[in-house]
């Protein structure tokens, strides 16, 4: 079902996104570290749905495993820039913007609200629930 295409897709609105993304890109500095331009690809990319290592590489138009490589050269990996981004993110969803946390578990590619509780309780140390009523209060 997941890779079935969805007919009322909007191509046009798909095609801005990735121009977005790319003009994001393309604003960050050659000469930054290479683990920051890739944190800007996920934080830019991420809201558009199924974001993978293999997805971020074309992006810089390497491998996956030159891309891991790279990462591990700066002594971190994708799943960390990876879900520091969600971290960041959900915080900034729960909190700025009082989102659903469903639909905050969706933006950020898992699977179901019960898959993002639980990391998100890892990182955080408490509930999406929790944490976003701690911030309203």
């Amino acid at each position: 079902m997941m890779d079935t295409l969805n007919p009322s897709a909007d191509a046009a609105l798909r095609q801005l996104l990735q121009r977005y993304a790319a003009e994001q890109l393309a604003k960050i500095s050659a000469s930054s570290r290479f683990s920051q331009r890739v944190r800007a690809c996920i934080r830019s990319m991420l809201p558009l749905g199924s974001l993978t290592a293999d997805t971020v590489a074309a992006q810089f138009r390497m491998s996956e495993r030159t891309l891991r490589r790279r990462l591990q050269e700066e002594t971190t990996s994708y799943q960390e820039i990876l879900n520091d981004v969600r971290v960041e993110l959900a915080r900034h969803y729960l909190k700025k913007e009082k989102r659903e946390i469903a639909e905050v578990a969706l933006i950020l590619g898992f699977s179901d609200q019960s898959a993002f509780t639980k990391a998100f309780r890892r990182w955080i140390g408490q509930t999406p629930a929790d944490f976003a009523r701690a911030k309203s209060s």
